[in-house]
């Protein structure tokens, strides 16, 4: 009795339980009928794929002339078929080639370029294999011109004018460096535009030049480079713009390469606490600035 008892009372549903179910059921119902309906309420797509297949057949296009260019260029520096290209191949020095024998030699503009830059930053070629060292020519390259190099031995050079390698004329006057313009200073040996450029503008952060030494302070400038240059370059001292330490704004002095933050601070501070400067030395007298500093800024100082 009490078996069944359970089982009626687990199987019996109120009113509300049992619309509940019809309900339930019938939704059921209503979602198979139409899952089993929904192919047929679709209507077919047809997707085009001319317009990707077409760019498919470009790209293939333009990877098959890419690999035929590659080819070409592979034969052409392997000894292949060099009588059909215009270049000649003949002994060159390349730290004298003009870009006109280099464009004979079958070189791209690009490395031209790249051993321009390297000789015009004070770089040059010691021996052969030197060449083999520019980063853009292949070793194929180098192997077909390597019989052809002939690097003249530093020994055997003569200490002629220099021959700035832009300009292959020969500098026969001397440059006044701290009123030359970039045309003036791309005359010399080993100043290109970017030296030239980069001189210009350390000289008016300094207010000139009172040293030939100092443009070994130019970014990259090499000593080789000054000391072939030296002999043809000049300064003249009047020239120089000098700062004014009793008027001089933080601005103004904080530019001057040679001062840091702390020491234009206490330029300052020492001119507003104990009044005007009457002698440049008061700097390092009074230790605002290091003997070495002073030494090196004072030419570029004054006090009215």
């Amino acid at each position: 009795m009490l078996i069944k008892k359970f089982i009626k009372d687990y199987f019996s549903f109120s009113k509300s339980e049992r619309n509940g179910i019809l309900v339930l059921i019938f939704f059921i119902c209503i979602l198979l009928i139409v899952n089993g309906l929904l192919p047929y309420l679709q209507k077919n797509r047809v997707i085009d794929f001319s317009e990707f297949e077409n760019e498919i057949q470009e790209f293939e296009k333009q990877l098959k002339i890419e690999k035929q260019d590659e080819d070409k260029n592979k034969d052409r520096w392997s000894g292949k078929d060099i009588r059909s290209h215009s270049q000649s191949y003949f002994p060159f020095d390349p730290n004298q080639t003009t870009r006109k024998d280099w464009e004979r030699l079958g070189l791209t503009d690009k490395q031209i370029n790249t051993i321009f830059n390297y000789l015009n930053s004070g770089g040059k070629f010691y021996k052969k294999e030197d060449l083999a060292k520019i980063y853009n020519l292949s070793r194929a390259q180098y192997e077909t011109l390597e019989p052809y190099i002939r690097v003249e031995p530093p020994a055997s050079r003569s200490p002629a004018i220099p021959v700035n390698q832009f300009n292959p004329e020969p500098n026969e006057h001397f440059i006044e460096i701290n009123s030359a313009d970039t045309a003036d200073l791309m005359s010399l040996w080993g100043v290109g535009p970017v030296f030239s450029r980069r001189i210009i503008k350390y000289r008016d952060l300094l207010g000139g030049f009172v040293s030939k030494d100092q443009l070994l302070e130019v970014y990259g400038f090499k000593q080789e480079t000054l000391k072939r240059i030296s002999p043809y370059i000049e300064l003249d001292s009047v020239l120089i713009i000098k700062i004014n330490i009793n008027e001089a704004t933080y601005r103004e002095l904080i530019r001057h390469p040679y001062l840091n933050e702390y020491q234009v601070r206490a330029i300052l501070n020492y001119r507003k606490l104990k009044g005007r400067y009457t002698e440049v030395k008061e700097l390092t007298e009074n230790k605002l600035l290091p003997q070495d500093t002073f030494l090196r800024v004072r030419s570029y100082l004054c006090v009215e």
